[in-house]
């Protein structure tokens, strides 16, 4: 897996400037992640085309702020406020006037529909975002040999190997937001952090990954070690397998690869944690001798 990018806030920020600007178009810049008036610019830059760089910004139209105010309504719970932003939109001509009229006579109401709207755009831009950075991946491999075969398990050699610097947090963050893109950014925020804590206070942190064809990792396990007074015990946290690969028995592949390191350490124990999309690995890590010992559960309270 090659470096990814993390777009700052700030650049987020722009970008949904940009989408709500009814007056000019803009188009960013893959590479300086800028965003750039669509009008005026050269049609090469530094000897290559454009075309490869730029993309075009989210589409947001008065139709897109349209949608998003009916989403939130149908997410409120207080069927005062449904009632009455419901009536506000099908009101016809003047809909947004009247939608915003209405927030402001509700302070709370309006805190809410502000964080909701920020979110759910940073939401829309995060994954415009990743399926444009996704596209330049696949076109900068080329075409696909004529005659590829299968790709087998064979084809993914492991690599274990113990990290002597901290675990960067944007790796952290790439990989969370590709296994939950449709997360909510308070639910997004606490896997990181807790991932995080975990690394970074375990006693040794072993990462175990899988190479693949194209060089990069096709997929990767991290876990850390901690001394309990039953003896040395491993977390899991993270298990990631590039979209790409997956369906393959990579996972399964990563933690028997992972329970053999820890067993090879002496460790008396090993904690994985199992996202909610992971559920089809139940059966097999029951088979191998793992018990489910917790279940976490999730509500946003800001949209209640």
């Amino acid at each position: 897996m090659g470096h990814r990018v993390i777009l700052s806030s700030e650049v987020v920020d722009q970008i949904i400037f940009a989408m709500e600007n009814q007056e000019e178009s803009f188009l960013f810049h893959m590479e300086k992640l800028e965003v750039v008036p669509a009008a005026g610019f050269e049609t090469e830059d530094e000897g290559e085309s454009l075309s490869e760089k730029l993309v075009s910004i989210p589409r947001w139209s008065s139709a897109d702020g349209f949608r998003l105010m009916e989403k939130f309504v149908s997410s409120l719970n207080n069927p005062m406020y449904r009632e009455e932003l419901s009536r506000a939109l099908a009101g016809g001509k003047g809909v947004f006037r009247r939608f915003k009229d209405i927030l402001k006579n509700h302070g709370p109401l309006e805190k809410l529909w502000y964080s909701f709207k920020e979110h759910e755009m940073r939401q829309t831009v995060r994954d415009w975002f990743h399926r444009n950075e996704e596209a330049r991946d696949l076109a900068s491999l080329g075409p696909e040999p004529e005659e590829t075969g299968e790709l087998v398990l064979s084809d993914f050699p492991l690599e274990v190997q113990t990290l002597p610097e901290p675990v960067e947090e944007e790796l952290v963050e790439y990989c969370f937001q590709r296994l939950f893109p449709e997360s909510e950014e308070l639910l997004f925020r606490s896997f990181v952090e807790e991932c995080m804590l975990v690394l970074e206070n375990g006693d040794e942190v072993v990462m175990v990954s899988a190479a693949a064809p194209d060089g990069g990792r096709a997929g990767f396990a991290l876990m850390a070690g901690f001394n309990a007074e039953e003896g040395f015990v491993f977390r899991l946290p993270l298990l990631f397998v590039d979209p790409r690969f997956r369906g393959l028995g990579l996972a399964k592949l990563l933690i028997e690869q992972v329970r053999e390191e820890a067993a090879a350490r002496e460790a008396a124990g090993l904690l994985l944690d199992v996202p909610g999309n992971g559920a089809v690995l139940l059966p097999f890590l029951e088979e191998a001798g793992f018990s489910t010992v917790r279940r976490s559960c999730f509500v946003n309270l800001r949209l209640q």
